[in-house]
């Protein structure tokens, strides 16, 4: 089941998202993200990835929370490479210290939910291993899906879809749509619990236990108002019924 989670559009005519959030997973904590962009040319892939990893550094405190795939596997890598160049790079993108994949599919002239695309976490490992398309100019990218993947578990835990403008060889116009992306999913993830730092995540936390301390104090002190109450209801003598007289 999915809920909505953030449904605005961004206001900016180069972008309009929708965000839904998978039911049990309000709240999810995750510190280590491995961020996926896929289909879109190497500059542009980079921008959407690194300001994407950037964002969630900021929410979360922690610059090294987020790792765009590009840093891991360069644009350029090609079949020459070493058998142990790619081993390496392999078991670093595979790896399991990342308990979450941000994964963008951005494409052209493609309806959202029409792409028919299985999302999964190898796939997403796949992409983020595949080289970034070349530049093609006249090419409008006007599609994008955002899947925020559980690495544990391989559920879709956060999913946006909707429209964007950028040109294939427009590179403010990319740049300006993937600072878009990444500041509205900054908010959403936010919003849904997720992007918490964990210097919040323990205020929220203490702020709980306090409210709790309060309650049990309040129902602590009605308990022994009534309490007394009783006691002094059980010392009263009791009612004399009136006499009739004869």
């Amino acid at each position: 089941m999915l809920l909505t989670g953030g449904t605005q559009p961004c206001l900016a005519r180069l972008l309009t998202l929708e965000g839904h959030l998978t039911q049990h997973y309000s709240n999810q904590e995750y510190y280590h993200y491995l961020i996926v962009a896929n289909g879109i040319p190497a500059s542009y892939r980079e921008h959407v990835e690194e300001l994407s990893a950037t964002m969630i550094g900021r929410y979360l405190r922690n610059r090294t929370a987020a790792v765009p795939s590009r840093s891991i596997v360069p644009h350029g890598a090609t079949a020459s490479e070493t058998a142990a160049t790619d081993q390496a790079e392999a078991g670093q993108v595979g790896a399991d210290i990342y308990d979450a994949i941000l994964q963008f599919s951005i494409t052209s002239g493609t309806p959202p939910g029409d792409t028919g695309d299985i999302v999964n976490i190898e796939e997403a490992i796949r992409q983020a291993r595949t080289p970034a398309t070349d530049t093609v100019p006249g090419v409008l990218y006007d599609t994008v899906i955002i899947n925020l993947l559980d690495r544990a578990t391989g559920d879709i835990v956060w999913t946006a879809q909707g429209k964007l403008t950028a040109w294939s060889d427009q590179p403010s116009m990319q740049e300006q749509t993937a600072k878009l992306m990444a500041r509205w999913i900054g908010k959403q993830l936010f919003s849904v619990g997720i992007l918490y730092s964990q210097h919040k995540r323990d205020k929220i936390l203490a702020k709980q236990a306090h409210a709790e301390q309060k309650r049990l104090r309040r129902e602590e002190k009605l308990r022994m108002k009534q309490e007394i109450r009783n006691s002094e209801k059980g010392k009263m003598p009791p009612m004399e019924s009136p006499e009739v007289a004869p």
